[in-house]
Formats: C-alpha cells, sequence, structure tokens
C-alpha cells in the first residue's frame, strides 16, 4: 500500500510536470490557443494523449504492485517487473509518455511541442542508456536467485509442441514466448541453453515406498532422503503406497505409513488390501483416508 502511496504522488509530480505544466509554458510562450473547433488531427491527437497516458499509468501502476516501488530513479522497484507493459516493451512509460506528448502537439497543431516531444524521447534514451543501465548492473541482482531463463527448449504441451523461452521470477513460471530479450530481464538472472532438449515440467511418481517392511527388515530411506533423491531426478511430487498386512485394517494401516513419514507429506497415498477379504474394507475405509491424505 505504501509503495502505491509513492507511486501516485511521483505520477502526479511527473504527469504534472512534464505533460502539463511545461507544455502549457510552450504554448504560452508561443501563443498558440487552443483550436476554435474540433477536426480530424484534433480528434486523432485527443485519441494519442489518452492512450498515451493509459499506457504511463498503466507502467507506474505496475511498478508499484509488481515491483513494491516507484518509477523514480531515487526510489526504484524492490523486486523485478516483467509484468504488464513490460512484458512486451522495454520502456514502455517513456513510450506511453512521448506519445502524449506528440498527441498534444498534432491537438494544437504545434511545431513547439513536437520539438518537445522529440526531445523527451532523446533525453529518456540518453538517460537509459548512460545511467538506467549502468546503474542497474552496478546493483544487487532483483530476485536473482529465483530469475531463471530456460531458452530455446522444446515444450510439449496437451496442446502444442513448439520450442520457446521460459522465464521463471519467484519461484513460478511467468513468461512462455518464441524469444525473451535477457537484457529486459534482472541483472543476474541465470540463463540456461536448452537448445535441441526437452523442457519437462517435475515428474510425478504415482508408487513409491519410502516405509517398506518387508520379511523382517525396512526400508533404509526416510521421507527427507527419499524427497531429496526424487527431486534431484526430477521427481517432484510422488505417492506413498501402503501396503497393510493380512489382518491390518486399512486406516489403521494409513496412519502407520503417516507416523512413518510416508503418506500426506509424500503429497498423496495409495493402498493395496492385504488379502481378498479385506478389499471391501479397504473400499469402505477410502473416505476416512482422503480426509487425512491430499490425494488418494
Amino acid at each position: 500500500m505504501l509503495a502505491l502511496f509513492r507511486s501516485i504522488v511521483y505520477a502526479a509530480l511527473f504527469i504534472s510536470l512534464v505533460l502539463v505544466f511545461i507544455p502549457e509554458q510552450i504554448l504560452i510562450a508561443t501563443g498558440i490557443m487552443p483550436p476554435a473547433q474540433i477536426g480530424t488531427a484534433q480528434a486523432v491527437g485527443l485519441v494519442l494523449v489518452t492512450l498515451g497516458a493509459a499506457l504511463a499509468l498503466w507502467c507506474i501502476g505496475t511498478f508499484a504492485l509488481v515491483g513494491k516501488g516507484t518509477p523514480a530513479p531515487f526510489d526504484p522497484p524492490r523486486k523485478l517487473v516483467a509484468a504488464g507493459p513490460y512484458r512486451w516493451i522495454r520502456n514502455p512509460m517513456y513510450l506511453g509518455s512521448g506519445t502524449a506528448l506528440g498527441g498534444a502537439a498534432l491537438f494544437y497543431q504545434s511545431a513547439a511541442l513536437v520539438a518537445f516531444a522529440a526531445g523527451f524521447f532523446i533525453v529518456t534514451h540518453l538517460f537509459v542508456v548512460f545511467y538506467e543501465e549502468p546503474t542497474l548492473e552496478r546493483r544487487p541482482a532483483l530476485d536473482a536467485d529465483v530469475a531463471l531463463l530456460i531458452r530455446g527448449g522444446r515444450i510439449v504441451t496437451a496442446t502444442d509442441d513448439h520450442n520457446a523461452d521460459i522465464y521463471c521470477e519467484a519461484e513460478t513460471i511467468t513468461r512462455i514466448e518464441r524469444a525473451i530479450d535477457p537484457r529486459g530481464l534482472a541483472p543476474g538472472t541465470e540463463v540456461i541453453d536448452a537448445g535441441g532438449k526437452y523442457v519437462f515440467p517435475g515428474f510425478i511418481d504415482p508408487h513409491v515406498h519410502i516405509y517398506l517392511p518387508f520379511m523382517g527388515t525396512f526400508a533404509a530411506d526416510d521421507y527427507e532422503s527419499a524427497s531429496k533423491a526424487a527431486l534431484a531426478g526430477g521427481t517432484t511430487t510422488l505417492i506413498e503406497m501402503i501396503c497393510p498386512g493380512p489382518g491390518d485394517e486399512p486406516l489403521a494401516a494409513f496412519e502407520l505409513w503417516k507416523s512413518n513419514g510416508g503418506a500426506v507429506r509424500g503429497g498423496g497415498a495409495g493402498a493395496v488390501p492385504g488379502d481378498r477379504g479385506r478389499g471391501r474394507r479397504l473400499v469402505q475405509g477410502v473416505p476416512r483416508i482422503q480426509g487425512r491424505a491430499q490425494s488418494f
């Protein structure tokens, strides 16, 4: 909420100065008055002003809600901003502001405002090249420990099969695009070249035995060591199989496996009857077990 308040203050100051006060002073100095009637040029100019201002405000809001900061150099975002218009354009706020100035120049038919808009684009470009980019390179990376770009891998989904880039931020896949420009990402983002390789999500192993009593012996693993081994092999979800003995009730067997770090903590549980006579009781016990495991 504080970031949003700071962004509102910054937006008010920026818009008041760059998009209102300075253009107004230019019009006064050049003696240009508002047009007597609205023609085609004025209508197009109003559309450009509206679209440009909306884009600039969208950027400022995105900086506040996603980046937890403002576009101001003295109060930059705390987190990487790769959402909203920043998904497609590197500096959309400058583009929006310049577009609004160009629209105002068209509305007033003012060559002086055209020059001001051109100067705005030149100044912001030089600001990006000589201040913003060097400053970002020197700053600690934003979310660099969880920012990851996987480039050129083959992605197979239920509906598509194509090569694309995958960008992950804050442990979440936020972008899948044909080509993502790494220059627009956080400094320190890890880049992996997956060209010629498949990119898989985490695998699901539906049948594992972590706690496994068998002929007087037990499996050497516990849940911690088994889950680490699974993760090392790319498996992120596993389902522990429960094997009740001939005299075991299904719910009691479930509780036994659970107490040894299997079901529930492993993400799910499955069970097989100890003998044919237990099959009916297993089915009857499923509703009671389902409320105690993430899946069954």
